[in-house]
Parts: C-alpha cells; structure tokens; sequence
C-alpha cells in the first residue's frame, strides 16, 4: 500500500470531515454513550474544518483518497509553568490501520512540534481506550496521572500524557464533600498557577448535584486557595451538571 503524507490544504475540509466524523463512529462506539455518538453529524465536522482551515495538519492519502489526517498545535489550557505543544487529535478510518499510517503521521506531527520551540508534547487519551493508550506509549508517550472528567451523558474520563521531561506537575489541594442523602460526591482542586489560583470543580454523580452542597463545599474551600468565597461560590453553582433522564 503506498501512502503519500503531507501537510493539509484548506479545500481539503470535505475529505478531512469524513474521516474525522466516520473515525469517531468507528473507534468510539462502545466506549462513549451511543446517545452522545448519535448525535454527531457530519455538518458539523465540516463546519470544523472549513473554518479553521485545516491548519497544522497532515493527511494521509492511499489512491488519491484522504484516509487520515492528525493535527498539532499549542497546549490548550495549558496549566504548567512548562511550553507545551500538544497532538489535539488523530484520526484513521478502521480499513487502513494495522499499516504504521498512524504512527508516520504522529512522527510527521512531532517532528513539526520539534521546531515550534515545544521542549515537551502533550496529550489527551480517553481512558478506557486501551488501543489508544497502547500506541501512544509505544511511541515513548507517558501517563501523568493527571484526568479529566466530561459529561456526555455520562461521566468519562480521559487521561493526560506527555512525552518529554514533565519538570513540576500542577501543585495544589484537592477537597472531597459528601452529600449522603444524594449519594454524590464534590470533588474541589484548588490550582496554584503562575501567582494565580483557580478553584476547579468535578462531580462524580449522574444525577443532579444539591446545589447547597456545592456551595458549603466552595465556602470551606476557597480561603484556602486564597479565594473570596462568594465570588467562588457564584461562579461554580451555575455549573451544576443538570439531571440526566
């Protein structure tokens, strides 16, 4: 099979669409809710594409046809004290894997890190994707311990790895609630970063969080990160995940 890399153009949107909207379909069903994966489209994938112009990104192309594209770019909310760059996505339709198509396009998205003055690459992997986290560590990438909760309908984690030398990982104090009577539990960190300090919040529930929890959570937390506990409180409670049906 001969594969043709190269940087992606910006009419190549359409092509780049398909793919990134059938590889979702293809990798994630099983592994993400079936309600959120049916809800993706691919006007939505075009829509993408067209707008950022295809940007820092190579495809991979068999017979003329765009197989599978990765793109690279800066660390997005970047929470060290470290110039990060980041891999933000590959895609490869399922027919063409097994051909090392991905790890040439993972080399060629490295390789184009290297000189973008990025000492360190960094990623984000959903952590029940063993397939994922196999590849990336055969490739020299390592697991900080550092994850990320999202609601898609579900709760889902997904895991940070880097490959490079981490210097110093995010400092700060993590505080746990429980609210017996709903069975959900609050989990505050407080982020120290660069003379400032954020107070993050994850819930580990499904349903609906009491809001008075989170409050009474946010107001013990809070002068220990150094925050004005109203102003910290206001901020969080709009963000109470809502009740799922």
């Amino acid at each position: 099979m001969k594969v043709i890399l190269r940087k992606a153009l910006p009419d190549d949107y359409e092509q780049i669409a398909f793919v990134h909207y059938k590889a979702w379909l293809e990798t994630y069903t099983g592994l993400l809710p079936e309600s959120f994966l049916k809800n993706r489209t691919l006007e939505s994938s075009i829509n993408i594409f067209k707008n950022n112009l295809c940007s820092n990104t190579v495809v991979a192309i068999v017979e003329g046809k765009i197989i599978g594209f990765c793109g690279w770019g800066h660390l997005r909310n970047n929470s060290f004290e470290e110039n990060f760059g980041e891999i933000h996505g590959i895609y490869l339709l399922d027919s063409y894997k097994k051909h090392k198509i991905g790890r040439k396009m993972l080399e060629f998205a490295l390789e184009k890190l290297s000189t973008k003055n990025y000492p360190k690459v960094s990623l984000w992997v959903l952590s029940s994707n063993e397939n994922a986290i196999h590849f990336y560590k055969k490739l020299g990438f390592s697991d900080t311990g550092i994850v990320k909760e999202e609601n898609l309908g579900e709760i889902i984690t997904e895991s940070f790895f880097y490959k490079g030398n981490l210097k110093k990982h995010i400092p700060g104090y993590v505080f746990y609630f429980n609210d017996r009577q709903e069975k959900n539990t609050v989990k505050l960190r407080c982020l120290m970063l660069n003379s400032y300090n954020y107070l993050t919040a994850s819930f580990n529930a499904l349903p609906a969080l009491n809001a008075g929890t989170t409050v009474a959570a946010i107001l013990i937390a809070s002068p220990v990160c150094g925050l004005r506990p109203s102003r910290a409180a206001r901020s969080r409670v709009s963000k109470v995940p809502k009740p799922i049906n």
